[in-house]
């Protein structure tokens, strides 16, 4: 792969770049890091480059083995990225020219990581006519994972309905939000975007003691003390949801508990508005999970009923929006949309779910590892927690002794 430089190009990288990382609204922009692309991450041992160059042409082959994409049109996108070809063009669903201006005829290293991974998922809703079947492209991947978690499932219901959700309403116990936020996290390595085979993490809620010391930031008691603020209990607890399978399970397990001990008066889950990532919770995967726990054992149905309850009376409320499938850092959303960003500033606690998401709030630029998030993300007016296990780079608030 080669990689012209000359002026003109660097004229449309610039424009590029400009387009996808607008000005930090507090951060200095003289000592703003540059955004990742796959030439400033050129090197086998950078995920950004791996992710480019071999993960993406995974994703593609995998989708022509559960005959999504014919052979011909995974062929012509597998040799696009490969070759480093010119970004393909899109041409059906919402803000096309707004894809294609921002694409500016640059190629698969020469753009921001970021929006090649957004315009791929984007490409493949385009080309699966998604826009017109609404046919998920990625539908039997993700049932195959939601099948594999199944002896997870059932033990999360053991746990749950035997011991978290006993205790009276009211009397939420810093041990009983540790086993749902514990559990709720290390779901997130069912990332079918980085296993595109897919794969079970085990039964999740017995290896939590032995995963603790894995965990790199622990804020849980503050997360803690914001959840049991009696203030907030009138308030939503919104969920930026990531993947689907055992992890949407999880969220709707915390949202359930948050429920239950009211301290929040509803839960808001927000889903892609179209399939992107592989795995990222789309409306219909609700429907699909319910309906899968209900025909699946009386434990997977046992909470699949508790939660189409809470679905059916408005407790948790399910809404899509273009924005949590685009490009732009999170800064962007109150000029994106206002009406979304104002719900979110009157939130008792919003969580924000995965590694795609991080990268979002971080603008997806390449910090230095140490820097205090709370530099980076001073700009939400509310209560955020990101809850990932980390699969790029992108990564704020790490200690000297953690950084190798």
């Amino acid at each position: 792969v080669t990689l012209e430089m000359d002026g003109e190009l660097q004229d449309r990288i610039k424009a590029h770049l400009k387009a996808v990382a607008p000005p930090h609204p507090t951060f200095p922009a003289d000592k703003l890091p540059l955004p990742v692309t796959g030439h400033t991450a050129r090197s086998p041992e950078r995920w950004a480059y791996v992710s480019i160059v071999d993960r993406l042409p995974a994703i593609v082959r995998q989708l022509q083995k559960a005959n999504s994409l014919t052979q011909a049109d995974a062929d012509t996108l597998c040799e696009s990225i490969t070759q480093n070809k010119i970004l393909p063009t899109i041409h059906t669903g919402p803000d096309v020219a707004r894809w294609n201006e921002v694409a500016n005829g640059l190629r698969w290293l020469e753009a921001s990581w970021l929006f090649v991974e957004a315009l791929l998922y984007r490409h493949i809703a385009d080309i699966t006519k998604y826009f017109e079947t609404k046919v998920d492209p990625f539908y039997s991947q993700k049932m195959d994972s939601l099948k594999s978690a199944l002896g997870s499932i059932e033990a999360l219901e053991t746990e749950f309905s035997s011991v978290l959700l006993q205790q009276p309403p009211g009397m939420l116990t810093r041990e009983h939000f540790d086993i749902a936020i514990e559990a709720n996290l290390w779901s997130n390595k069912s990332d079918l975007s980085k296993n595109p085979e897919g794969g079970s993490v085990g039964k999740l809620i017995h290896d939590l003691e032995h995963l603790r010391p894995w965990i790199l930031l622990n804020d849980t008691q503050a997360i803690f003390n914001i959840a049991t603020d009696v203030k907030h209990s009138n308030r939503e607890l919104h969920f930026i949801v990531d993947n689907a399978g055992l992890e949407i399970v999880t969220d709707l397990y915390l949202a359930e508990l948050m429920l239950h001990h009211r301290k929040f008066s509803s839960v808001v889950i927000h889903v892609k508005e179209h399939p992107t990532f592989v795995s990222d919770v789309i409306q219909d995967d609700i429907s699909h999970t319910l309906k899968f726990m209900s025909a699946h054992g009386e434990k997977s149905a046992a909470a699949s009923r508790r939660w189409s309850a809470l679905i059916d009376d408005g407790s948790i409320k399910i809404q899509s929006n273009k924005f949590w499938n685009h490009f732009l850092p999170f800064w962007e959303l109150p000029k994106e949309d206002e009406d979304l960003w104002m719900r979110l500033r009157q939130a008792g606690l919003v969580v924000v779910k995965g590694d795609a998401n991080a990268r979002r709030l971080h603008g997806d630029l390449m910090w230095n590892f140490t820097e205090p998030a709370s530099n980076i993300v001073n700009y939400l007016p509310f209560p955020c927690v990101n809850i990932r296990t980390l699969k790029s780079e992108t990564v704020s608030g790490l200690a000297e002794a953690q950084v190798v």
